[in-house]
């Protein structure tokens, strides 16, 4: 489970923060959202695998947390490398 908090938190670390990079040609990045947003990927896959590989069962709350979590990770991502005006 704390794979998953530290998800969340990787995940909620991108509201805040960011580094916009400039790719030329008007297009712009946030290079810091994309790199936090690939270890809260990182942290979510190891909760998610640990949750249901190892002994006993998973909480009911667990499933739809990581699902939803998994959503907002993708929106994110998308906005961040989506080229802003």
């Amino acid at each position: 489970m704390p794979s998953l908090l530290v998800a969340a938190a990787l995940t909620a670390l991108t509201f805040v923060a960011g580094y916009p990079l400039d790719l030329g040609g008007g297009r712009r990045v946030d290079a810091l959202d994309a790199f936090l947003l690939a270890f809260a990927l990182i942290n979510l896959r190891l909760a998610w695998s640990g949750a249901t590989h190892g002994p006993g069962r998973v909480p009911g709350w667990f499933l739809p947390a990581g699902l939803l979590l998994a959503a907002l990770i993708t929106y994110r991502m998308f906005s961040a490398l989506t080229a802003a005006p």
